[in-house]
């Protein structure tokens, strides 16, 4: 396999490309809002402690009209702290297989490509799509009932 291997996805929403060569991995985002800059992370890839490929959620992929089906999730160090970080990315596109089955040689004891979602979500430390999906759904739900509940106890004190 020939180093560097770079990933490159545009979509909806930004952009993401991932390079990888023997010593580094490098991942470059950018939003297409007007505020939004490039964000890099560049890092060793020794620095790289999980990564897995899960699927997108149906509500994440509507915003992208198709053009990614599912997440990176990567944990890694950075600066002395332990950092996550999630990017849309489409699974079965050639180049990024390869840069994960050439990180998978270089980290095997980082790769979580052949474990479900759920453990992967677990094992890195972030919430899945669909528990986020219900928990902004029940906090949008129960504060304003709880602001109702609060308005009619304090009706009755009066």
């Amino acid at each position: 396999m020939e180093i560097p291997l770079v990933y490159r996805l545009a979509h909806a929403t930004g952009t993401v490309e991932l390079e990888l060569t023997s010593s580094r991995f490098v991942v470059r985002t950018k939003g297409n809002g007007l505020a939004d800059r490039l964000r890099t992370i560049d890092v060793p890839v020794s620095a790289v402690r999980l990564f897995a490929v899960t699927p997108a959620f149906g509500a994440q992929t509507r915003v992208a009209y198709g053009s990614y089906d599912a997440e990176l999730l990567l944990r890694y160090d950075d600066a002395g702290s332990t950092r996550t970080k999630r990017l849309f990315v489409r699974a079965e596109d050639h180049a990024l297989r390869a840069l994960l089955e050439q990180l998978a040689a270089l980290r095997p004891d980082a790769s979580l490509l052949g474990v479900p979602p759920a453990e992967a979500y677990a094992r890195i430390g972030v919430l899945s799509p669909r528990r986020a999906v219900w928990i902004v759904i029940a906090v949008a739900v129960l504060v304003p009932l709880a602001g109702i509940a609060i308005s009619i106890a304090l009706e009755e004190c009066r």
